[in-house]
């Protein structure tokens, strides 16, 4: 596989979406955040990214309700061929308790190209 040849525009499309998708997460609007997501057929990578069925969706909304998050920061990018990309967002999240300390993660999204545009997929779908 040669490695994409990636413009600005396209760094800066992936730069909006996740940027858009972790800020609806902090703001805690998880419908918003959940509709911008996506899946690859894993048998057939470079077909067009789907929407997540009812049960992916109740599962992510499920997750992304378990760990609130506070902040977060963009912090590398992995550009490599159109289904396999990766963001790397270290997110601080709600402490479980008062007295609980922050909590910092590793939150890994997968940006696909499909036909010129970006989709916005989780790393576990």
């Amino acid at each position: 596989h040669k490695a994409m040849l990636l413009q600005q525009r396209d760094t800066l499309q992936v730069t909006t979406l996740v940027t858009d998708f972790m800020n609806a997460l902090k703001d805690k609007r998880y419908s918003d955040a959940v509709v911008m997501l996506y899946k690859v057929d894993p048998t057939s990578p470079y077909s067009q990214p789907q929407l997540l069925d009812n049960d992916e969706i109740d599962k992510t909304m499920a997750e992304f309700k378990r760990f609130p998050i506070r902040n977060y920061e963009i912090k590398d990018y992995t550009f490599k061929i159109a289904y396999d990309n990766e963001v790397k967002c270290v997110v601080e999240i709600e402490p479980i308790s008062t007295s609980g300390n922050v909590q910092k993660l590793n939150y890994r999204l997968k940006p696909v190209r499909y036909l010129g545009n970006w989709f916005l997929c989780l790393k576990n779908y």
